[in-house]
């Protein structure tokens, strides 16, 4: 599979670490720690653990902020996020 250095380095070190936990956010790269059977998360679910853990107070506006970035996500994908995190009345 065709990842970019930084992906192949992650997963590698993820892979070379007991119980890691893996962040990342590119499909391809995903896909291929998936393959090894990394446990993954990536930027929304890092944000939504801080929420769940009480290190953030919403996580609506910074949902908004990284809307306001190069990272997409879809609309179901932050109704989603906002249901686990319990803003889906905001």
């Amino acid at each position: 599979m065709d990842v970019d250095i930084g992906e192949a380095s992650a997963i590698t070190l993820a892979l070379e670490t007991e119980s890691s936990l893996l962040i990342i956010d590119d499909n391809k790269g995903r896909k291929l720690a998936r393959k090894f059977d990394l446990k993954i998360t990536g930027t929304l679910g890092v944000l939504l653990k801080a929420k769940q853990d009480g290190f953030i107070p919403s996580l609506l506006p910074l949902l908004l902020k990284v809307q306001e970035t190069n990272f997409r996500y879809s609309n179901d994908m932050l109704a989603y996020i906002l249901l686990l995190a319990g803003e889906s009345d905001v």
